[in-house]
């Protein structure tokens, strides 16, 4: 049943219901005009208290069907919304968990790529490295495309592909790793350049639909980004 019939079938509940109302009213108003009558042209005063005493007995229930009939078509009325409302917020939030779930199926990819490119090719010449999370029969898993990717747009934008970028030259940055994390994370030295380099690159994969974590590594050389790509 769709939300259409169920919108229809309310409106018809609740006509009815207005209309249940009016109708016992008019059966109060009968009775009490009925008990008129009977004071007015009755021809005697045992007839005319046992009618009316009747009278009232049907009038007593009829309102006592009225009042709490009503109270209790009130209180079904809010049951039938809080009702209503708890199955728009599971369907709010079936909808958020599908949503979730194709954002997890779906392969990451940078979007519009000539975006990202000509943010980072102001700064031609500066250093990344990109360190991917993966198991070794992943050769074309998921973030490895996506690295391959990020790759290639930080050369054509003149940025240097550089495994050291540690201030120990001696050290040389891994390019896989095993796999222990979710996302993508962005690390570079922590002073006031590098950390402004690295705003940048996280706003441009930010708005080519690539959101990473932000991270400090104080043994970075200065204005060098490294690139962590993790599970989706």
């Amino acid at each position: 049943m769709g939300d259409a019939d169920v919108d229809t079938l309310k409106s018809i509940l609740s006509a009815n219901r207005e209309w249940a109302e009016w109708s016992n009213i008019v059966v109060i108003g009968g009775l009490a005009v009925e008990m008129i009558v009977l004071w007015l042209f009755s021809h005697g005063w045992r007839e005319s208290i046992s009618f009316s005493v009747a009278v009232l007995v049907i009038a007593v229930g009829v309102y006592g069907e009225y009042h709490f009939g009503g109270r209790s078509s009130d209180a079904a009325a809010k049951l039938q919304d809080i009702s209503d409302l708890k199955v728009e917020t599971a369907r709010d939030r079936a909808a958020k968990a599908e949503l979730e779930l194709a954002k997890l199926k779906t392969p990451r990819k940078l979007n519009n790529e000539q975006n990202v490119i000509a943010a980072l090719r102001p700064h031609a010449g500066k250093k990344f490295w990109i360190i991917t999370e993966r198991n070794d029969q992943d050769l074309g898993s998921e973030q490895m495309l996506l690295s391959a990717q990020i790759s290639r747009i930080f050369s054509t934008a003149g940025w240097v592909k550089n495994s050291h970028l540690s201030a120990d030259q001696s050290l040389e940055e891994k390019e896989f790793a095993p796999v222990s994390d979710r996302g993508c994370n962005l690390a570079t030295a922590g002073d006031a350049k590098s950390l402004a380099l690295r705003e940048l690159v996280f706003e441009s994969l930010k708005s080519s639909d690539l959101e990473c974590f932000q991270n400090v590594a104080p043994g970075f050389l200065p204005e060098s980004v490294v690139i962590e790509i993790g599970l989706r």
